[in-house]
């Protein structure tokens, strides 16, 4: 309602007029915050205004602070923070090198290898700002590796004030000379072979092995070799990297190694492994089949089988001779043989041999007793 005291106007709210004016302005106030979010995406909301308008100062007149630098290793973005787990697989002792090239990888993201190559070292403690920066810094790093070896090594390191300190220690407790990891990297390839492991994981293995020993072999970095001889090197390796790979494969892979050591020049070891792998998917087809094969001649020759002992039990059997192909009631055995008859296999021969004694006998015996008359 509007009342009119002299020459201004004043403007009076009931009480739920003005309830309603307020969530009128919170709600637009909101609107416009989201409208100008959208509209400069590139404007950071966590920074205050008065700070981004003095960085933008900054960068086009005087110097910006290195903390509100994002480019500076000083730097500390929101999602930096003591928890967070650099690498997968933690330092154990024996796999320093993976573990420390690993490290190197996830601390140049952050933009903190300044850190542990000593190219940032302590600032002065007069300058408080640059001195407090550098210490959450350095105690975020060290939260980092603690986080990424495991706990028997993170008790020995667990005191030491510098990062720098830290990664020197592990690098001269962990880390073989040139000559036995060489030497030991080189006779695990040569006694490595697929054994029981599928295609995928024997690759694996080798190729992590040949990576590590190609960072212990002297490289050009000059960029001046204008000859040949770097390159051929270069593929004198890759060369060397295929043979121990077709070396190690199974017997059953032996006529794709003959196809693939006589192309020239020799295909580059992901193809290598490319047509290795699809003959092993391969594998499990044709032995299907062969199985299927099998499976239907066996079956085959168990019906015959089963034919065979149906027609043999369907016969009929004497069981006075033990003979099957006829019944006791047509048995030559008891009811005599046939004129004529001749003995096919030995057990007739033998029954008719031992009928015909027994006829003889008979007939003796009558001879002998004809003339006598009972009392």
């Amino acid at each position: 309602m509007m009342v009119k005291n002299g020459k201004r106007d004043v403007i009076k709210f009931s009480n739920e007029e003005y309830s309603f004016f307020l969530f009128l302005v919170h709600n637009n106030l909101q609107f416009l915050s989201r409208l100008f979010r959208l509209s400069f995406p590139y404007i950071d909301s966590s920074v205050p205004m008065s700070t981004a308008g003095n960085s933008r100062s900054n960068s086009s007149g005087s110097t910006a602070s290195p903390i509100d630098d994002r480019l500076h290793p000083y730097y500390l973005h929101h999602s930096d923070n003591p928890g967070f787990v650099l690498v997968s697989q933690p330092l154990i002792g024996e796999n320093y090198p993976s573990w420390s090239q690993s490290m190197l990888i996830a601390l140049s993201v952050k933009n903190k290898v300044g850190f542990i190559d000593g190219l940032l070292p302590k600032p002065n403690s007069s300058d408080v700002v640059m001195y407090n920066s550098w210490m959450r810094n350095n105690n975020l790093v060290i939260s980092w590796i603690l986080n990424s070896v495991s706990k028997e090594i993170s008790a020995s390191i667990m005191f030491s004030e510098s990062a720098f300190d830290i990664w020197n220690d592990l690098k001269d407790r962990f880390q073989q000379s040139n000559g036995p990891r060489v030497f030991q990297i080189r006779r695990e390839i040569t006694n490595l072979t697929q054994n029981q492991d599928p295609v995928g994981v024997y690759f694996t293995k080798l190729k992590s092995l040949s990576e590590e020993l190609s960072n212990y072999r002297p490289h050009c970095s000059c960029g001046k070799c204008d000859c040949e001889g770097v390159k051929k090197i270069e593929e004198y390796f890759k060369t060397e990297h295929v043979m121990n790979f077709l070396m190690g494969l199974y017997d059953s892979f032996s006529q794709t190694r003959g196809q693939i050591l006589l192309m020239d020049p020799l295909p580059a070891i992901n193809r290598v492994f490319s047509l290795v792998a699809q003959e092993e998917k391969q594998k499990p087809i044709s032995n299907d089949t062969q199985n299927n094969n099998s499976m239907a001649l066996l079956a085959k020759s168990n019906n015959r089988k089963q034919v065979s002992t149906n027609v043999r039990r369907d016969r009929p059997f004497c069981s006075n001779c033990k003979i099957q192909g006829h019944t006791v009631d047509k048995c030559y055995k008891i009811h005599g043989y046939p004129p004529g008859y001749k003995s096919k296999g030995k057990v007739n021969h033998t029954a008719a041999a031992v009928d015909h004694g027994e006829s003889q006998t008979n007939q003796s015996l009558n001879d002998m007793f004809q003339g006598f008359t009972p009392a």
